[in-house]
């Protein structure tokens, strides 16, 4: 098993100054989840989580002597967050569920790296690591990494039930994975808990779900995804169908709130440049594929450059309507030179002669190369 990647993020200096600080053994710390998952599929490593034998009092105190700052928003359940420079490494002691309402949990600090593991939630993610003593498998669940299999710990109804927000992750994972092989208990448990889960807030489910969007997810996922009954639940309607080919993120999220842009981009509470750029996006599918043109011309003219951008991106996705995209540069240059010149001053007339003449532009150009294709 190759830990190059890993073992190169881990010797960074500030990085190699904490384990050396914490715990040069590897005997109490270790690096858990995403990082040693990732590591061993030959992706990029992002995060670095640790799971450690030590209390939090005194896991602060060997992050302040690293020169690291800490935040404490975690500290009920044992998770403190040693961040420098811009980098942020949760560190966590291991412990275990003693009560749990399926959005919060009572934990209980252990010692017990099997118990730790046990409470976890896909055998992927059960896997842990330091330089001084290699693979930490307490699971044997190597060989799911090996054939990329998505899977629940143990009983998939109880860890869905624990944590509400692993139905999310499940799709999340699923969608990220190259050639997964889905459990097939795990699935029937995420269809099935679906409409009896406590859901997370909108802020952790929206975080998911764009995560999920980040590659292309097959028909199967969003076929489960859309079984479950999950959208009733979220928003009391149902996202649009997602076609294969999209290439962005944007452009996925647009399809899927094309129906009513503004009123998933609200219940999902997107950040604002982000939240315009979808609900351009949206607005323009929608107008595309009810293959109204003036519509579409409207939706254009309207949208932000960065949904311009990524229109472009997958402009073949606009069929027939190409030209209107590639005469748009042209019509925006329509302003208020153009005006004045055709007699009009500034006002509200101006403004509607500017947005009337760049429609017509659009339109003009879009005919003329249609008939010319004829």
């Amino acid at each position: 098993m190759d830990f190059s990647r890993l073992q190169k993020k881990l010797d960074e200096p500030p990085i190699a100054k904490l384990l050396q600080q914490i715990d040069p053994s590897g005997n109490q710390l270790m690096v858990v989840g995403g990082a040693v998952r990732d590591c061993l599929l030959g992706r990029d490593i992002c995060d670095l989580d640790f799971a450690t034998t030590i209390l939090p009092r005194f896991v602060i105190d060997h992050v302040v002597k690293a020169g690291f700052g800490v935040d404490l928003k975690g500290i009920d359940h044992g998770t403190v967050v040693a961040h420098r420079n811009g980098n942020s490494f949760e560190i966590t002691t291991l412990r275990r569920d003693i009560e749990t309402d399926g959005r919060h949990a009572k934990v209980q600090f252990g010692k017990d790296w099997l118990e730790d593991a046990k409470r976890r939630d896909f055998t992927i993610n059960a896997l842990y690591y330091h330089p001084a003593v290699g693979l930490r498998d307490p699971l044997n669940n190597i060989a799911d990494i090996q054939t990329r299999t998505l899977k629940f710990i143990g009983c998939p109804q109880t860890r869905l039930m624990e944590d509400g927000l692993r139905f999310f992750r499940f799709y999340r994972f699923w969608s990220q994975l190259d050639d997964p092989h889905i459990d097939e208990n795990s699935k029937n448990a995420v269809e099935a808990c679906a409409p009896s889960l406590a859901l997370p807030t909108m802020e952790r489910i929206t975080n998911e779900l764009l995560n999920l969007l980040k590659k292309q997810p097959p028909h199967t996922l969003m076929n489960s995804w859309r079984y479950s009954g999950i959208e009733q639940r979220m928003f009391a309607k149902s996202l649009h169908d997602l076609p294969t080919g999209l290439s962005s993120t944007p452009m996925r999220l647009g399809f899927l709130i094309s129906e009513e842009p503004e009123y998933f981009a609200n219940h999902l509470r997107l950040p604002g440049s982000f939240r315009r750029t979808v609900i351009d996006l949206g607005h323009t599918i929608r107008a595309l594929r009810t293959e109204n043109r003036e519509d579409f011309v409207e939706s254009l003219l309207r949208s932000c450059d960065d949904a311009i951008h990524w229109l472009q991106q997958d402009k073949h996705v606009l069929g027939p309507a190409q030209p209107l995209l590639e005469q748009l540069s042209d019509a925006k240059n329509i302003g208020a030179v153009q005006a004045r010149e055709a007699g009009l001053v500034d006002g509200p007339q101006m403004g509607h002669w500017i947005r009337e003449q760049r429609k017509k532009h659009l339109l003009d150009g879009y005919d003329k190369k249609r008939s010319a294709k004829a």
